[in-house]
């Protein structure tokens, strides 16, 4: 058997590179393939270099890095291969999900090809395994992505401190959207929207419950939202989301899609599983992948 391990050696706490070499010392019956971004978005020249030599009958992939390296192998990962992660990033919330946290139970479903179908959200650009966010969560993270403050933490394997910090921050920068939804059934206007999330996965900004009961396991995508209503009842709606008494509040509005488009009128700030970008215009749709576990 082959794995090939393609691994993030920055993301989150830097550890992609011990716990390969982990592996090999722990599994030394496994040949593992080991191949390494070595740039920023360069998982699809690896994924393109694994599939050269990849045989779908005997061998299996393994990404270890964060929520964002998974996102984007996925993005070039035709959707028909199975693949296996383990964690190395900061938030880590797609393994929370799944509730993967041991290297070894990870192998074990490699060797006997056990398998789990799970949602992911496609978009314009590719694939989400948590979240797409407006507002409140995009600014958080783009201040987060360009500060060199997350660099520091992460040296000392604090780089978690760096969303609340920057939560604090963008408080004060009241960063709103309005946005237009299309689904099949249904036009909606979204004006002046303080949080807009979209997710299939329960958490997202390490830990945080986007929705109690969202769900990889399941086949929507959840619609979460609030206006902006001043500084002291956005901080109170936060709290709620934060203490996960989501459906004990009304501001906080929750809405299931299988396909929606997302338009405005301007380009606004998204964030996509601890990703920066700006755009005006979003289709997203459900679909099943594989996953070793």
């Amino acid at each position: 058997m082959k794995i090939y391990l393609l691994a993030n050696p920055n993301s989150g706490d830097k550890s992609a590179l011990e716990k390969y070499e982990k592996l090999i010392q722990i599994y030394p019956e496994i040949d593992f393939k080991l191949y390494i971004t070595t740039k920023v978005d360069d998982e699809k020249n690896q994924i393109s270099a694994i599939l050269s030599s990849y045989n779908k009958n005997e061998d299996a992939i393994l990404v270890i890095g964060g929520d964002g390296t998974l996102s984007k192998v996925l993005s070039h990962l035709p959707k028909d291969i199975p693949f296996a992660y383990y964690p190395s990033g900061s938030g880590n919330d797609f393994a929370r999900s799944l509730k993967i946290n041991h290297i070894d139970n990870i192998i074990l479903a490699i060797k006997r090809k056990q398998k789990q179908v799970i949602n992911v959200i496609n978009y314009n650009n590719g694939i989400i395994i948590n979240s797409l966010d407006f507002g409140f969560a995009a600014k958080v993270i783009s201040f987060s992505e360009t500060s060199p403050l997350k660099t520091i933490l992460g040296k000392v394997k604090l780089g978690k401190l760096v969303y609340p910090l920057y939560g604090i921050v963008s408080l004060f920068c009241t960063p709103t959207a309005t946005v237009f939804l299309e689904t099949e059934q249904e036009k909606l206007t979204l004006s002046n929207i303080f949080f807009l999330s979209f997710a299939n996965s329960r958490y997202f900004g390490g830990g945080i419950v986007v929705w109690p009961n969202a769900s990889p396991f399941g086949t929507n995508i959840d619609c979460v939202y609030f206006e902006d209503e001043g500084l002291m009842k956005n901080v109170k709606t936060l709290l709620a989301i934060l203490f996960k008494k989501h459906q004990n509040t009304t501001a906080i509005n929750h809405k299931v899609f299988k396909k929606v488009t997302i338009t405005s009128i301007k380009e606004n700030i998204v964030q996509v599983d601890g990703e920066v970008i700006e755009t005006n215009q979003l289709s997203l749709c459900c679909e099943q992948r594989e996953i070793y576990l």
